[in-house]
């Protein structure tokens, strides 16, 4: 194992649910911006299998949406849902205004849960490790989605 990946696999294995979220949301990020590239350079094979990756990211993260009672969790069910549906249209054509939606609502998720993740580790939250929450997603999810040793 190299030394990027045991320093990305101690952070996933330390990290709270709102730290794996942020890592698989900025992971589906980077990959969209990827695609984004791959398809204005008409490299669409190579492209295909980040997408699927990107499917299989947004899927864990609305997998992790376990607390269906809480009132926001069907605001978020509904984003990641449109989320993955923006992405099969875009693949289907190889829309880039399409995918670059999906990039900016990204761009907005992964600065949200970033801003939550440092108020966390400040210590200054009303946060309590192992009280439930809308969003919880779990190690090996996470370990599978970065695709650590790929």
């Amino acid at each position: 194992m190299s030394d990027p990946d045991a320093f990305l696999l101690q952070e996933v294995e330390s990290a709270s649910p709102a730290k794996l979220r942020f890592l698989l949301i900025r992971k589906a990020l980077g990959l969209c911006q990827a695609c984004t590239g791959m398809w204005e350079e008409k490299r669409y094979n190579e492209a295909a299998a980040w997408m699927i990756r990107v499917r299989d990211i947004l899927g864990e993260l609305l997998d992790g949406v376990t607390d269906r009672s809480n009132p926001a969790a069907t605001n978020v069910v509904d984003l990641y849902i449109y989320l993955l549906k923006t992405v099969l249209v875009a693949e289907q054509s190889y829309d880039v205004v399409a995918l670059k939606t999906v990039i900016e609502i990204l761009e907005i998720e992964l600065e949200t849960w970033n801003s939550f993740v440092r108020i966390e580790s400040s210590g200054n939250s009303e946060y309590r490790p192992g009280a439930p929450h809308a969003a919880e997603t779990s190690m090996d999810g996470c370990l599978s989605m970065l695709n650590l040793f790929a």
